[in-house]
């Protein structure tokens, strides 16, 4: 009629036809439709085996992968609460239907336009499907005696139940996913610090080249650019990247370091040989020893096996080690210690360390600085101990984990306690009943080293006489040309001594073999009269006249 009406000369255009709405009614997209449709799929489960909180904590922990707006959880999770299991089982379906202001104020305070659009939203999602009635109302009516829902229209939660487990495998992906996003973390932590480290002693050591300069540039761009990394895959790119660069640093580093020379001493390449056989001309200057000291009985004392550091002068604790049980406890320290088991000392134990700290990455200035303020023992005890821990157990590396040792001992030194870890250590190396029967052992050692040495003299035993040594002609002591070496006397044990003798002896022709048949000789027995005699008969001058009193030192004459 319009185009009937225009001018001839006027343009036609088309008519568009107009979209087709259902007033009244909700407008749904073809992927609504198409939740719609899956959610029909669900029957409901076997009688007695509906856990609808099941289904709901396999969607929250899907949930923060799914892109959700922020309050998708807490909605759904308030309309699983108004369901009963009963709903989820066959012959049913779990609806909910609570009113849009009642969804408005549980969300505390939203507009309905906003939660209209959250109902959306969850809908396309497929986590839940709208179902209304003909009029577009929500309500739900239930069976007082079985209930069950006679009549419902709502929120159908079915969904929930139909990717119950395609929400457990997103989410243990997503643990996966975190998991290697915190080990590509801390890798390229350790590479950081390992590349800050090796730059710093690059620039104590006076090298300051455009190459390092370069790398040091490049790994700063590389640490933000890494933390910008939403996922492994690109954060996998920056840490191999950091690495590389750490490979370099380490390798300027390594070119600073002066080989050791290993030629041998002396002109040219001959061996390096000492004399030690004396000439005519110096055989007269040396000393002998004495003969006292030679044919003296004392015995030196035999070279003991070293017993469980208790100096204070070591290490401010008790720590109950050896050298050589720490080289049990640590055995990175074996390479670095001596062939031979009788050199294996406290001073072997610490230049080992030195050693060590070198290959585990400990800067040197961190080492002199740890000797200084722990002593060199106790920090070579510290230093074995952190050798002794896995590659992941340090987020920043043996370095910073040793740093954080000395950082612990300067602020008070009690709180470090080596002891707790050496005793956890032995456990762990030895078994709890190995470690019980070595300290069984040891006590068993103190106790008799105790009780053999008594504090009174005469409860010790006898010592043997020991020959004098011969003269050696050793280093320590030679003897002159023309003199007679002395001949070692025969060692005989000490005789004991004999019983004391008698006064007067009796005649052997007397002496019986029991004592009771003895009988005193001639003369014993006028020694015996003599003496009664003297006894019965008194002298006259020590007689004092009748009548006399002898006067006494108190009274005078």
């Amino acid at each position: 009629m319009a185009q009937e009406n225009s001018a001839a000369e006027a343009p036609q255009r088309s008519i568009a036809p107009a979209p087709i709405r259902a007033f009244g009614a909700r407008r749904i997209n073809l992927e609504m439709r198409a939740r719609l449709d899956e959610a029909d799929k669900f029957t409901g489960l076997p009688r007695g085996t509906a856990k609808p909180y099941t289904f709901l904590a396999a969607f929250e922990q899907a949930e923060p992968y799914l892109g959700l707006p922020a309050q998708a959880a807490k909605l759904v999770a308030w309309l699983v609460r108004q369901t009963m299991p009963q709903d989820w089982e066959e012959g049913s379906r779990p609806i909910a239907a609570p009113r849009a202001e009642l969804q408005a104020e549980f969300l505390g305070g939203m507009s309905l336009r906003a939660v209209q659009m959250l109902n959306r939203r969850l809908w396309e999602a497929g986590i839940l499907v709208i179902r209304d009635d003909p009029q577009g109302r929500r309500y739900k009516f239930r069976d007082k005696t079985t209930g069950r829902l006679t009549k419902a229209f709502g929120f159908d939660l079915s969904p929930l139940a139909l990717r119950h487990e395609e929400f457990k495998k997103i989410a243990v992906d997503a643990q996966i996913e975190r998991n290697r996003m915190s080990q590509l973390r801390r890798r390229a932590s350790l590479a950081r610090r390992g590349i800050n480290q090796a730059v710093e002693e690059l620039g104590v050591q006076g090298c300051d080249s455009e190459p390092l300069r370069q790398l040091h540039r490049e790994t700063g761009e590389l640490v933000i650019a890494a933390r910008q990394c939403r996922r492994s895959n690109e954060l996998e790119v920056a840490v191999k990247a950091l690495e590389r660069r750490r490979s370099e640093a380490e390798q300027m580093l390594r070119d600073l370091i002066k080989p050791v020379e290993t030629a041998s001493m002396g002109e040219g390449n001959n061996a390096h040989s000492t004399t030690t056989t004396l000439t005519s001309n110096h055989i007269n200057d040396t000393v002998i020893a004495s003969e006292r000291s030679s044919r003296s009985g004392v015995q030196r004392p035999e070279p003991k096996t070293p017993s469980p550091s208790k100096l204070t002068h070591l290490f401010p604790e008790t720590l109950h080690i050896t050298p050589a049980i720490l080289v049990e406890l640590a055995p990175r320290l074996a390479p670095y210690m001596p062939a031979r088991t009788s050199d294996k000392d406290w001073p072997a134990i610490v230049e080992a360390a030195l050693f060590l700290s070198g290959e585990m990455g400990v800067n040197r200035t961190l080492w002199a600085r740890a000797c200084d303020v722990m002593g060199r023992e106790y920090a070579a005890v510290a230093l074995a101990l952190v050798s002794t821990r896995p590659a992941e157990h340090f987020t920043s590396g043996p370095g910073g984990y040793f740093a954080g040792m000395l950082r612990k001992f300067e602020k008070n030194p009690q709180d470090l306690c080596l002891s707790r870890t050496l005793w956890a250590r032995k456990n762990e190396v030895w078994g709890e009943e190995g470690h019980k029967q070595r300290r069984r052992i040891e006590q068993q050692r103190r106790i008799e080293m105790r009780t053999t040495k008594s504090t009174h003299p005469d409860l010790q035993p006898a010592n043997e006489i020991r020959a004098p040594l011969p003269a050696r002609s050793s280093a320590a002591s030679f003897v002159p040309v023309g003199s007679a070496l002395p001949q070692p006397a025969t060692a005989w044990p000490v005789p004991p001594a004999p019983p004391r003798a008698s006064l007067i002896s009796p005649p052997a022709d007397r002496v019986t073999a029991s004592p009771k048949n003895w009988k005193p000789s001639e003369e014993l027995r006028e020694i015996e009269q003599r003496i009664n005699a003297m006894l019965a008969n008194p002298k006259k001058d020590s007689k004092a006249e009748p009548g006399c009193e002898t006067p006494r030192n108190d009274r005078k004459s």
